[in-house]
């Protein structure tokens, strides 16, 4: 069945009812070889948009169909790898919302020609800010806030930058650096990696499905926004619904749930993976529960050693309410976990003795300037072991989950990566009259998430998103508040 635009006019209930449905309204390939664009759209039966928030541009993969051996796009086009491809996509009740996007053929993934004349062609793409980038290279010194050389370098890549309201990646300090040879994005993101907060919080720069600019934010900025559902639905998974093709099972246990939510399929969990079980033992070996980082800086031949434990990192997000004790989330770091004759929690054990080499003063012209990197404070390098601890624990606990599609294509308005979506998983305990509710709930879990990477799906029929959602909070079992963390 065909679900072009001109389906979706004419008859656009036909067509949206279902928060899976989409309609393309073209499929553009150009290329610097002709001056003809061609329409592929008929032939596309899948196409997919990849979003990281580790990364300043999507990529997507395009498998094209071509059924008719007599009329062959794919042998009229003659793909070598350097096609523009232009793609526009509407969702919702009458097709009104609508996304357009650029890419640009990074790689001929295969190709196949069927006994029966059908040939079968697999495209990767790049967004094309990210190709152009990829042509350019770097090398040249910038000065000023970390910022605004950052917005230079995405300049330098034909995109504007969104920078998250009172970012706090530069302190009271400029910067002075030299890029050394590098590809504007792969600079940008050399500076975003060496930048946390006054607090430890890590930056991110990434692109996303829903315009043609890059954002540039910290985890503690993220981890404070309202949920893109506050103020809808909880997205729910049951295992009951899973099994079934639509609709919730109509079982005692689903009844409990808010009535509403249960007859909402855009707000439903279809498919639920287990990304990352809980490796707490192998964040221990890597030194990222406690350890001790010894900063020599070669200049001055001054050693700055500094004493790690996440336990008082985490005391840190809960006395700013990042996580909420008060309603019941504790971190997903085992405080009360002990080991040993001595009796020792997990975050005294220093696991790992990891020694960085740094060079300050290397621009003593500058007294307001430090060199990129340069810390001179305790704080400063202890801010760079925060962050990096804080980047793996975010993926500690982490879920996968396919969702209906409808919800998450908006245009200039990011819904997807760096966002906080709220999920509520039913237990897969067996149902019984007296069950109270929060027996029926998964408690450890259901709640916020944050969202960092988005896979939407778009074949001839369906629009599903997929995504990839981490937190660093936990419903506690057994843990009564004022819980110590620290050490």
């Amino acid at each position: 069945m065909d679900y072009g635009l001109d389906q979706a006019q004419s008859n656009p209930e036909s067509i949206f009812t279902e928060p899976t449905r989409f309609a393309y309204e073209f499929i553009r390939i150009k290329t610097d070889r002709s001056d003809a664009t061609i329409d592929v759209k008929d032939v596309v039966s899948e196409f997919t948009i990849f979003e990281h928030i580790d990364k300043p541009f999507l990529t997507a993969k395009m498998i094209l169909m071509d059924i008719d051996p007599n009329i062959s796009l794919i042998d009229t086009i003659h793909f070598l790898g350097t096609e523009k491809v232009e793609i526009k996509i509407r969702v919702g009740p009458g097709a009104e919302q609508a996304i357009t996007k650029n890419f640009v053929v990074s790689e001929i993934v295969s190709q196949q020609k069927g006994g029966d004349g059908n040939e079968v062609l697999v495209l990767d793409l790049v967004e094309d800010h990210a190709y152009l980038s990829s042509l350019k290279r770097i090398s040249r010194s910038y000065k000023g806030k970390k910022e605004e050389i950052i917005e230079k370098l995405v300049n330098e890549a034909d995109r504007e930058l969104i920078v998250a309201n009172d970012l706090d990646i530069s302190g009271d300090k400029l910067t002075k650096l030299i890029v050394p040879n590098l590809h504007p994005l792969e600079a940008a993101n050399w500076i975003k990696d060496g930048s946390y907060t006054t607090e430890g919080y890590p930056h991110y720069l990434f692109s996303t499905i829903a315009d043609d600019k890059l954002r540039l934010t910290d985890l503690g900025a993220m981890l404070e926004l309202k949920p893109i559902n506050d103020q809808l639905l909880d997205y729910v998974y049951s295992v009951a619904y899973a099994q079934q093709s639509k609709g919730y099972s109509s079982g005692r246990k689903e009844d409990l749930i808010d009535p509403i939510e249960a007859s909402r399929e855009a707000f439903t969990i279809t498919k639920l993976t287990i990304i990352n079980s809980d490796k707490q033992l192998e964040l221990a070996r890597e030194g990222l529960i406690a350890s001790r980082y010894n900063f020599i800086d070669t200049t001055s031949g001054n050693n700055i050693k500094v004493d790690y434990d996440m336990g008082t990192t985490f005391e840190k997000l809960i006395e700013k309410q990042i996580l909420r004790v008060s309603n019941g989330f504790y971190p997903t770091m085992d405080v009360n976990a002990r080991y040993g004759k001595k009796i020792e929690r997990m975050n005294e054990f220093s696991t790992r003795e990891i020694t960085h080499f740094a060079t300050s003063r290397q621009f003593n012209d500058y007294a307001d300037t430090e060199s990129y990197q340069e810390g001179k404070l305790h704080a400063d390098h202890k801010n760079k072991i925060v962050g990096k601890s804080l980047r793996h624990w975010l993926l500690k606990s982490s879920l996968q989950i396919q969702v209906p599609g409808r919800n998450f294509l908006t245009k200039d308005t990011n819904l997807t990566i760096g966002n906080i979506i709220r999920c509520k998983f039913l237990s897969n305990r067996e149902y019984t009259p007296n069950m109270a509710r929060d027996e029926i709930e998964d408690l450890k879990k259901s709640g916020e998430y944050l969202i960092y990477t988005a896979r939407h799906q778009f074949s001839r029929n369906e629009y599903h998103v997929t995504m990839d959602i981490g937190r660093l909070g936990t419903k506690g079992y057994g843990i009564t508040p004022g819980t110590k963390v620290g050490r």
